[in-house]
């Protein structure tokens, strides 16, 4: 049976989140590694950055940072005394989580992408990239891009 394509990707998805769970084990959500991703990248940002790179409702953000805070991996501090715009930091503890997630991802990802060559790889990422795009042109245009 030729599965749909919406359902291939599904079951691509389920299978790759069902390996990808070091998080778990750290006592963090589902879309905190992103946060921890994000931070490390940009060396800390408001809240309404992170908003909307994870294309999420501030308020959800919000209660994740709360809990991030809470287990020590991050830092919130206004800047220049602008109480009004808090910036998010990654703390030692966060950093240290977002290397072991970030191994974990490489192994991950080198196992689904064994037997494709260099090629197909980029244009896979490519084709991803697009995909992206065309369900939602803002998501693409984040400040964390892709150095290809």
């Amino acid at each position: 049976m030729s599965l749909p394509f919406h359902l291939l990707f599904e079951k691509v998805r389920t299978i790759y989140a069902k390996d990808v769970h070091p998080w778990q084990d750290m006592g963090l959500s589902p879309g905190q590694p992103k946060i921890l991703y994000y931070l490390e990248e940009e060396k800390g940002c408001i809240q309404r950055d992170l908003a909307d790179w994870c294309a999420i409702e501030p308020a959800t953000v919000s209660k994740l940072l709360d809990n991030m805070e809470s287990k020590g991996l991050i830092l919130r501090k206004s800047q220049l005394g602008d109480k009004r715009s808090l910036y998010v930091y990654l703390t030692p503890k966060g950093k240290e989580a977002q290397s072991q997630i970030g191994k974990r991802f490489a192994e991950i990802e080198a196992q689904a992408l064994t037997g494709f060559s260099e090629e197909e790889q980029k244009a896979f990422r490519s084709f991803l990239k697009r995909m992206a795009y065309n369900l939602d042109p803002e998501m693409i245009q984040s400040p964390v891009r892709d150095q290809d």
